[in-house]
């Protein structure tokens, strides 16, 4: 996503900034994490419960029920210090109706996004020579307010009041007197904002926009949601026993958008075009209908109309959703571990495809699109609505693709209303799909593996795992990467752990080693970024990425966009934590468990500087670490390799 890529090269300055002070790069989390947080009401059998994520840098969330988003935490603001950096403007994270200024030591957020600010509400956002910024704006009662703020300016501005939890915004004068602007935006859309003289704030007790989260557990956050799907009485199934209820009949995928900024029709359309789609499947014995299973959009109108006419619905759900945005799907499938959004559409349209089914896709944001690119990929017949000339915004997704189709592929695949679905399908029908298919299915097509560890040092349990691995499944090559950065843990240098890499694997044809930043094609050391670099060598190959149970519940939980459509996972599971996901993205994870020669690199590093025999070496790695003198103490040895 544009909002991802411009995000990273931020903090790419932000690296090389702090990198030339001659520290480390250490990014803390709210860097690179998707955040947000909603209230639920209806938790806790009806006392609420708040369900967060942690703070995020460029995706903030409200931090209570009530509102209040707040500056990022102090890591992020040290961090962002060290680089120079003393003011952050953020968007994407609506605020209510004029941007925001939040304040605490010495930093300054700016909540610039104001897409969901009511009718009459305008506003300016400028910045000095001096870096204050000037906001000015007409409230929904055309009240106007100014103020100027910087990191260093004295409050209130900025402030958050600790009664009632209102953020101040701007001030205004009032027969000669001067009032302050409060605002929360809550409850989904809600804004409130009040204007108070100077006595009134100081009794609300105004207080800096301190990071105040609290990390979220994602077992805690599912245990409780699974706990309220059974008080709500919804049946929850795994995927095999999605299979087995959808037996003979035909699964129909709908995907739509959330909200109206994303639809391709205007909104008083939107109960018809629901009726339109419901009205034309075949029968509730024939069809059954799968969604995202929350009550939003479009979908919380084909929600109320399936169960008006008898469909049944299954909504696949990751385990970070909200119970109380499940009311009128009966039937839940988990499909996406915790904030993983588009997992569940994905193994929708993967579950649909193998019992012959289709998609129709309405409007939507990135998630949908990901949905229709996984369609394209899977082959499944798909129909997209485009925009219409009532429709308010852009379209959405399925507009934005119906336009990139070439014309004779629109014809049919493109619905100006859902009341022409069926002529669509008569007029191309399930072989709309014979030309298409998934890349797995492609005889000759080339099969390549990326393995990233860290390698310090590489032993005999690497080797096995990648022979296993290319044997079991087939693979033409694989690149075997150390990891390039160093920001969890101390290790040897890159050089030596390139070295001793190559030469645990000398003689291996179908093993390639790699250092990462020698290579141009090879952007950053993340592992997406690698995993870039393998499609750049190897346009149109089956890319595949090696991980161990750790690993894969980590890149399972990765935000949405960061992760590459497309890559299949190859995982060694030793079985020594909670069950693996199943699927990422819609596509199978691929595991073997008869691999465990108990090998440790921590243990092997241990034996060593212990003088201890050090078991799982090959000969030619213990002989370069003995000659460079490798882990003989506790600290890494910085010295290169000759």
């Amino acid at each position: 996503m544009a909002l991802n890529a411009y995000g990273r090269q931020q903090i790419a300055l932000v690296e090389r900034a702090v990198r030339s002070q001659g520290r480390q790069a250490c990014f803390p989390d709210g860097f690179i994490r998707y955040a947000d947080a909603i209230w639920d009401a209806t938790a806790r059998a009806g006392s609420g419960a708040l369900f967060m994520n942690d703070v995020s840098l460029i995706y903030p969330f409200r931090q209570r029920e009530h509102g209040n988003f707040r500056v990022p935490d102090e890591v992020a603001i040290a961090y962002l210090r060290d680089a120079g950096i003393d003011t952050e403007i953020v968007g994407h994270s609506p605020f209510g109706d004029l941007p925001g200024p939040l304040k605490a030591d010495g930093f300054l957020r700016l909540m610039a996004d104001t897409s969901h600010r009511r009718a009459g509400v305008r506003s300016t956002i400028s910045i000095d020579v001096h870096g204050g910024i000037r906001v000015r704006g007409v409230t929904s009662r055309g009240i106007a307010t100014a103020c100027r703020v910087s990191a260093n300016s004295p409050p209130p501005i900025g402030m958050v009041t600790r009664q009632d939890s209102y953020t101040v915004i701007g001030r205004t004068r009032i027969g000669g007197a001067t009032r302050f602007l409060i605002t929360k935006y809550f409850d989904g859309y809600d804004i409130r904002d009040q204007l108070v003289d100077r006595a009134t704030l100081a009794n609300m007790r105004p207080e800096p926009a301190v990071a105040r989260s609290e990390l979220e557990d994602p077992r805690r956050h599912f245990d409780l949601l699974v706990a309220e799907l059974h008080r709500k009485g919804k049946r929850i199934l795994t995927l095999d026993a999605v299979e087995t209820l959808i037996g003979d009949r035909r699964p129909v995928v709908v995907s739509g958008f959330s909200k109206f900024g994303h639809s391709p029709f205007a909104e008083a359309r939107v109960e018809d075009e629901a009726r339109a789609l419901v009205a034309q499947m075949a029968s509730p014995q024939r069809e059954i209908l799968i969604t995202g299973g929350t009550d939003h959009g479009f979908e919380l109108a084909v929600h109320r109309v399936a169960r008006e006419k008898g469909y049944e619905v299954v909504g696949f759900i990751q385990q970070g959703a909200i119970a109380g945005e499940i009311d009128l799907v009966d039937t839940v499938a988990f499909a996406g571990v915790h904030q993983d959004w588009s997992a569940p559409l994905l193994a929708a349209l993967t579950v649909a495809e193998a019992h012959g089914g289709y998609a129709v896709f309405v409007g939507g944001g990135s998630i949908v699109n990901e949905g229709i690119v996984h369609a394209v990929q899977l082959g499944i017949l798909h129909f997209l609505v485009r925009r219409s000339a009532d429709a308010v915004g852009d379209g959405g997704a399925s507009a934005q693709a119906a336009d990139r189709l070439p014309e004779a592929e629109r014809q049919w695949r493109v619905l100006d209303t859902l009341h022409d679905l069926v002529a669509a399908r008569r007029h191309r029908g399930r072989s709309a799909a014979a030309g298409a298919t998934t890349a797995a299915r492609v005889p000759g097509l080339q099969r390549v593996a990326l393995f990233a560890g860290s390698f310090d040092p590489p032993h005999l349990g690497h080797r096995e795992l990648v022979l296993r691995m290319r044997d079991r499944f087939g693979l033409d090559l694989v690149y075997v990467v150390p990891d390039a950065c160093q920001r969890y843990k101390r290790m040897q240098s890159l050089e030596h752990r390139a070295a001793m890499t190559r030469l645990l694997f000398k003689g291996d044809e179908h093993v390639r080693v790699l250092q990462a930043e020698a290579d141009d094609r090879f952007v950053g050391g993340e592992l997406w970024e690698l995993l870039a670099g393998v499609r750049k060598i190897h346009p149109g190959a089956l890319v595949f990425v090696m991980l161990g149970s750790d690993a894969l519940r980590w890149y399972a939980g990765l935000p949405p966009g960061v992760r590459p459509l497309g890559v299949e996972i190859l995982v060694n599971d030793r079985h020594d934590g909670p069950p693996l996901p199943s699927l990422v993205d819609g596509l199978p994870v691929h595991a073997i468990s008869d691999l465990d020669r108990g090998l440790s690199a921590t243990a092997i590093r241990q034996a060593l500087r212990a003088g201890r025999p050090a078991p799982g070496l090959s000969p030619k790695v213990a002989d370069y670490i003995r000659i460079h003198e490798l882990y003989a103490s506790e600290a890494a040895d910085p010295a290169e390799p000759s």
